[in-house]
């Protein structure tokens, strides 16, 4: 989960207003709004058991990491759902293994 406090995301548990995406491409962007939560899904990470980091930097330039763990071969991954709370330009980058997949949110008011 989020490591440090950010008033511009926060995580959630609920599924009210959720986006999802399944990640296909190394980089992917995605539109939202205030209010709106979003999930990010790799259907697998492959043949092999990987490492897999995701942060986050937000409006202000800062970086969050949001979760960091082993994802087993063949299996899925799921990052857990952010709330945007401020609108503005947000990059998420995910680090499997050795590759790197970039999503750019911009949410509006």
């Amino acid at each position: 989960m989020v490591t440090n406090k950010s008033t511009y995301i926060a995580t959630t548990f609920s599924t009210k207003n959720l986006t999802n995406v399944i990640l296909k491409s190394a980089t992917t962007k995605i539109s939202g709004k205030v209010g709106k939560s979003l999930q990010i899904k790799i259907p697998t990470v492959g043949s092999k058991r990987v490492g897999v980091r995701v942060t986050l930097k937000d409006p202000s330039n800062r970086t969050y990491t949001i979760t960091s763990t082993t994802i087993e071969k063949n299996a899925a991954f799921l990052m857990p759902k952010l709330n945007f709370s401020k609108p503005g330009l947000y990059t998420i980058s995910l680090y499997l293994g050795t590759s790197k997949k970039i999503v750019t949110v911009k949410i509006a008011p």
